[in-house]
């Protein structure tokens, strides 16, 4: 820094300086985004699961924490689905942590580690998500960028002109020792600019598309089919009617030959997604007569299970059943005639499909007809069909869970669709290009500044300067000292000539001739140089 930039910093600029630098730092270090290299991570939240506390379109900021307890808002990276999700911890399991949203009746199904989680909750801004996300579509941030370049361009056109203002002032206090714009930096420092205003753009840019997430939730739905079979059998002697002495499923069951049967129901869950379910299952027989009398029997009581099969079953006595029913028929002094024995299973099941939570109940019925002579299918089933194979042995049942999947996310511009993932290597290698080009813009002017001006006008205009030993300035009616070699270097083109380059004690003298006229343009030393040959330029006033 120079000795005059040294002067102008006072304390009170210095103080002004220190708390600008501060301000900054403090805010890097609380506010800085982890995607550039902060500490801070910026949570949009979307859904329900943690109201009231949160609602759609809040903005959430994380931080890492130290240690994470049981009741802290955590964010954390779901493997299962693509995404952040902010819960509250409610449990830990070993070095897992059990989450929850306030809002859900259930506890999430992935227990994520450590390293999976991002940040505890430091700061909420209700709405603020919803109106930062408008500020993110493509047309907003044009023109955000636009506006930041115009600023910077025209700030820096103001601070040349003030610079400018302050050299004429300064010209004015002396006319015969000049001290002139800087010239020969022209390039750095369009340069220079450019640069600046690419990095601004780039930095929107990195902004924007840091801002979006780079996978998106589309809705989707997973199907699962619930199965089942029913079948039944029984010991009987063998004979005419049996002649092996085994009954199986769809052939009539003859109470006089046949007692015990055992009845079985397999069910079996189906999905393309990995599932975990857990449930119950029971099997019930419900005797109804025509009458409207019923009556339950238990084959088998509600019995956990886990897994996507369970099989139940249960015995039943058709002796000891048609007594029953003879005694009721004796009661009740109806004859029922004919009943119907429905088997009912009874699976109440749940589980996880697709990284969601799910419940289900599966229930059909086989219907036989139960009278004093035999238990046999039911005459309704299809008569084309083998009993064992009619729709009623072997009942379905579809059903779905509504999740989200993630897919890449794009950004979208008439027909162009860029990925977010790629638009942030682009934005971010833009950047760094662009710091790049800035800094050596920077050196590039600090070096063009650095060099006298005599150098400067030199690598700026060699190509129109012709540099002489010694040259008779008498001769001219009228001499214009001109207040730039600017000035001087127009007045060349206009008039298609060289300028003539001298250098004396006084300093260097650029002119040029019209007629009678010498424009010139003087570079006078401070000190003149000692033991210098005679010849002097002498510096004439100016005319106006």
């Amino acid at each position: 820094m120079s000795s005059a930039a040294l002067k102008r910093l006072t304390p009170r600029r210095l103080a002004a300086l220190g708390v600008g630098l501060a301000a900054l730092g403090g805010c890097w270090i609380f506010l800085a985004p982890a995607a550039l290299g902060g500490s801070t991570s910026y949570v949009i939240t979307s859904g329900v699961s943690m109201q009231p506390r949160f609602h759609s379109g809040d903005l959430a900021l994380v931080r890492p924490a130290g240690g994470y307890q049981v009741g802290d808002i955590v964010a954390y990276h779901s493997h299962q689905l693509h995404t952040v999700v902010l819960h509250r911890i409610v449990a830990t399991s070993g070095d897992r942590y059990v989450f929850k949203g306030d809002n859900n009746s259930w506890r999430d199904p992935e227990h994520p580690t450590r390293d999976q989680l991002v940040g505890k909750l430091w700061l909420q801004a209700p709405v603020l998500g919803t109106r930062l996300a408008e500020l993110r579509t493509p047309q907003t941030m044009a023109i955000l960028a636009g506006l930041a370049s115009v600023l910077l361009v025209g700030g820096a056109g103001v601070q040349n002109r003030r610079r400018r203002g302050r050299r004429r002032g300064r010209q004015g206090e002396s006319h015969r020792i000049h001290t002139r714009p800087s010239i020969g930096d022209g390039a750095a420092q369009t340069a220079l600019i450019a640069s600046l205003s690419a990095l601004a753009v780039c930095l929107a840019l990195v902004i924007f598309v840091f801002a979006r997430p780079t996978h998106q939730p589309t809705p989707a739905t997973q199907a699962y089919t619930q199965s089942g079979v029913f079948s039944y059998t029984a010991r009987a002697a063998a004979g005419a009617v049996y002649p092996d002495g085994h009954v199986s499923t769809g052939q009539p069951l003859f109470s006089r030959l046949v007692d015990r049967t055992r009845f079985r129901f397999v069910y079996a869950i189906r999905s393309r997604s990995a599932t975990h379910v857990t449930g119950s299952a029971a099997l019930n027989a419900e005797v109804t007569s025509t009458s409207g009398w019923t009556h339950t029997i238990q084959l088998e009581p509600p019995t956990p299970f886990s897994g996507l099969d369970v099989v139940v079953g249960g015995a039943l006595e058709l002796r000891r059943l048609q007594a029953l029913l003879r005694r009721v028929e004796t009661l009740t002094a109806d004859s029922g005639g004919t009943y119907t024995l429905t088997l009912r299973p009874d699976i109440r099941a749940g589980g996880t499909l697709a990284g969601r939570q799910f419940t289900t109940t599966f229930t059909p019925q086989l219907p036989l007809t139960l009278d004093s002579l035999e238990l046999r299918p039911n005459p309704n089933l299809d008569a084309s069909l083998p009993p064992a194979s009619a729709p009623a042995f072997h009942p379905t049942q579809h059903g779905s869970v509504s999740y989200s999947t993630p897919i890449a996310a794009t950004l979208t511009f008439r027909q162009l669709r860029v990925p977010i993932e790629a638009a942030r290597i682009a934005a971010l290698t833009g950047a760094i290009a662009s710091l790049c080009a800035l800094l050596l813009s920077a050196l590039l002017l600090f070096y063009a500044r650095r060099a006298d001006e005599p150098t400067r006008i030199q690598a700026r205009y060699r190509d129109r300067i012709v540099t002489v030993g010694h040259s008779n300035l008498g001769g001219y009616t009228d001499l214009v000292d001109l207040p730039s070699i600017d000035a001087l270097a127009r007045l060349a083109e206009r008039y298609d000539c060289f300028i003539i380059h001298e250098h004396t004690d006084l300093g260097h003298a650029y002119r040029i001739t019209d007629n009678h006229t010498l424009y010139i343009y003087l570079i006078h030393h401070q000190q003149p140089r000692p033991n210098h040959p005679s010849r002097q330029l002498q510096p004439q006033p100016e005319l106006r």
